[in-house]
């Protein structure tokens, strides 16, 4: 990940950057009657973005970020006896926005230093129609079936400081959409940060 800080001032940021995510999942593979197929995992993918830091007093706190997902090539499929091509995956658009106010903020508390509720908002589409790739005579397509997507979740947490330089979150995520466009039920994430 390469990231600039572009402008800043005594109560906000703007920084840009990009990363680079390599194709480090497994291939897959499977059987349909006497028929093996392979989708193997190929891509490599450019994320620019650009993100803004805001603390317009002491209490009040906000973040968030736009970035696109582009799939800088495809992915082959195969199918045996006979048959192969590239899917290409959907470039992807996520905004996310986030804004917490400190109840709790002390330099030199001998235990708990800091403690502020926190509400996210999480934004992802795709930006074009699903790729499809029809292989056999039986046939096998490999696509995304739901073709579009509009996943929006909403996170609500507590985020707690320690004065050993530990920070803990505890938050639940619930999506907003139905049908295709929600991918899970529910979840409670839990990341623990320490810096020593």
């Amino acid at each position: 990940v390469l990231k600039r800080l572009l402008w800043f001032s005594e109560t906000s940021a703007v920084a840009a950057g990009t990363a680079i995510d390599f194709p480090t999942g497994s291939d897959v593979e499977g059987t349909a009657g006497a028929t093996s197929f392979s989708l193997d995992n190929d891509a490599f993918h450019l994320l620019p973005y650009l993100g803004f830091a805001a603390t317009p007093d002491d209490q009040l706190f906000a973040q968030g970020f736009i970035q696109v997902d582009v799939p800088l090539n495809g992915n082959d499929v195969a199918i045996a006896p006979g048959g192969s091509g590239v899917l290409d995956e959907q470039a992807l658009l996520f905004l996310d926005v986030a804004a917490g106010y400190w109840l709790i903020r002390e330099e030199c508390g001998a235990c708990l230093t800091g403690l502020a509720p926190i509400v996210e908002l999480h934004y992802t589409t795709t930006l074009e129609d699903s790729d499809t790739v029809v292989l056999g005579a039986g046939p096998f397509t490999f696509s995304n079936a739901a073709n579009r997507l509009d996943v929006l979740h909403v996170t609500a947490g507590l985020h707690a400081d320690f004065a050993n330089g530990m920070n803990l979150r505890v938050g639940a995520v619930f999506p907003l959409r139905d049908d295709d466009d929600k991918v899970f039920d529910a979840e409670v994430q839990v990341p623990v940060n320490w810096r020593f």
